[in-house]
């Protein structure tokens, strides 16, 4: 910590979050308590370590035995239904709170509304993927300032699915390309 933040130093403590190894992953599990060894193996190599993953692994293994229905790990596979369920998970203060907003290369898809209701997101970033974006996803985000493209402007042209509805979010936007 600088200078500046001495105060807290008494009342904080940084740590680095990394993702869990698995032997980690398996103990998590494990309390769950899932015993199935098939079970816990198949959402240890899907969720990564990623804490959120594995998580949210969690739920969708409990969602399925709560409806009888066989586990389907194929859910797990899909980061970007993954951010859908994490959103969904957040009451609308959360979703206020959100300012900025960075989208990896690795999502390749944003469903209708994903991040609806953001409204005092000013920032996004979103990767250079080269598959298509429905900005729909973005409704009532009416505070963006500042909209950051790691792909060229005609990239951009080739991705950005802006509707009539979903292009009043982005009007007031300065758009940046990394051309």
């Amino acid at each position: 910590m600088g200078a500046e933040d001495e105060g807290w130093d008494d009342v904080l403590n940084q740590h680095l979050l990394n993702n869990l190894s698995d032997e980690d992953s398996r103990w998590f599990l494990e309390q769950v308590p899932i015993e199935d060894e098939d079970i816990i193996s198949k959402i240890v190599f899907h969720s990564r370590g990623v804490p959120l993953f594995l998580d949210m692994s969690v739920d969708l293994y409990q969602d399925d035995i709560n409806n009888n229905r066989i586990p389907d790990f194929s859910k797990i596979k899909h980061r970007e239904k993954l951010i859908d369920r994490y959103m969904n998970y957040l009451d609308i203060g959360s979703r206020n709170a959100i300012k900025i907003l960075s989208i990896p290369d690795s999502i390749t898809e944003l469903t209708l509304n994903s991040f609806g209701n953001c409204t005092a997101l000013e920032e996004l970033t979103i990767g250079s993927s080269d598959n298509l974006i429905n900005f729909g996803a973005f409704s009532n985000c009416y505070n963006l300032k500042n909209i950051y493209y790691k792909g060229t402007r005609q990239q951009w042209s080739a991705v950005a699915l802006l509707d009539e509805e979903a292009q009043k979010y982005f009007n007031n936007a300065t758009m940046h390309f990394a051309e």
